[in-house]
């Protein structure tokens, strides 16, 4: 069933029943909130508000042991942010930490009104102990549509270097960075 006319914003609740043996179950509840509105370009995030992730922006990990994190610098502070306070960085907890995934996604954008639309960002990936963290910058036009991959980063970099990529015309445009351990 597709739910169409939603309000941005907003927390739905859901009830499924079951008819078994002439007698409605007593069913099973769930929630589901739809995304905020895309937000208009140019959108710019520096990530030095606080220390807490960015309003709409959604993280996703295998393990706690792996995840992305906010801060100064990250690698134990050893790397200072391009510019400002503040940067996202992964944070594993220990050097066993192999095969984790861990996603930045973030918040929807509205890019359908610009001639043209770039993502731009600074990116820093210098050797954890024996391996070099990989990163796929990924790309979707609304939320129901798959990811697509617009590139995969996979060697040191030890000083910080800007990426830009293309954007696709869409009223609700994401990004996604994955890093794998």
């Amino acid at each position: 069933y597709k739910h169409t006319g939603l309000t941005p914003e907003t927390t739905y609740r859901y009830k499924a029943f079951n008819w078994i043996n002439n007698e409605w179950t007593s069913g099973i509840e769930t929630s589901a909130t739809t995304f905020h509105s895309a937000y208009p370009i140019p959108f710019i995030e520096y990530f030095d508000a606080d220390t807490t992730m960015p309003a709409y922006w959604n993280a996703e990990y295998d393990d706690d042991d792996y995840s992305w994190q906010i801060g100064h610098g990250g690698l134990q502070g050893s790397y200072a942010p391009h510019s400002g306070n503040h940067n996202y960085f992964i944070k594993a907890s220990s050097a066993s930490v192999n095969g984790y995934e861990a996603t930045l996604i973030t918040a929807p954008v509205n890019t359908s009104t610009a001639a043209n639309s770039v993502l731009k960002f600074w990116y820093l990936s210098p050797k954890r102990l024996s391996d070099v963290d990989e990163l796929i910058v990924k790309v979707r036009e609304n939320a129901s549509s798959e990811w697509v991959e617009l590139e995969k980063i996979h060697t040191s970099v030890t000083s910080w270097r800007e990426l830009k990529y293309d954007m696709p015309k869409s009223n609700f445009c994401q990004v996604a960075f994955t890093a794998k351990s």
